[in-house]
């Protein structure tokens, strides 16, 4: 009886772990997700909608749609334009989910930051460093928002040492 029980909590113990780490791995999700030629973002390779960069393209660039979002060669490339936007963000000052959302959406916040904020575990007026695991969460839900595209951990990484060489 003793050894049923203890086998029973072993058990129960694996399947917590196990259910544990599949609600975390969302933010590291392995698999690429096609594109959906329908959604903005997707269909121009850039899951966070970001516009020109100023007075120079953006790398990766082969124009811009009726609403002035860049249209990226990879998906990669998109990401590396909005990484490099977000760090030039935080570093002046603007530097919470709140604060980047507000600038960086035209509507509906309040929402966008509330859901970035409360599926990347951070408060939304904490203040951020642009560090990697905190981008990769940022990155990640503002793409799920933005385009309901979910960056793989791949993309992730390329997009990351390209914004960071």
């Amino acid at each position: 009886m003793y050894y049923n029980k203890k086998i029973i909590l072993i058990a129960v113990v694996v399947l917590v772990i196990f259910l544990y780490s599949t609600t975390n791995a969302t933010v590291t999700s392995k698999i690429m997700q096609p594109i959906n030629e329908a959604i903005r973002g997707q269909k121009n390779r850039n899951p966070l909608n970001i516009k020109k960069g100023g007075s120079t393209d953006w790398k990766g660039t082969q124009g811009y749609d009726t609403y002035g979002h860049a249209i990226f060669d990879t998906i990669e490339n998109g990401t590396r334009a909005a990484l490099i936007d977000l760090r030039g963000k935080i570093n002046r000052g603007v530097n919470t989910i709140q604060k980047i959302v507000s600038v960086w959406a035209e509507a509906n916040t309040v929402n966008y930051a509330n859901y970035v904020s409360s599926n990347a575990k951070i408060d939304k007026n904490t203040p951020i460093k642009f560090e990697k695991e905190t981008m990769r969460k940022i990155v990640y839900f503002m793409g799920i928002w933005e385009s309901k595209y979910s960056l793989s951990s791949e993309q992730f990484e390329t997009a990351w040492n390209l914004a960071n060489a």
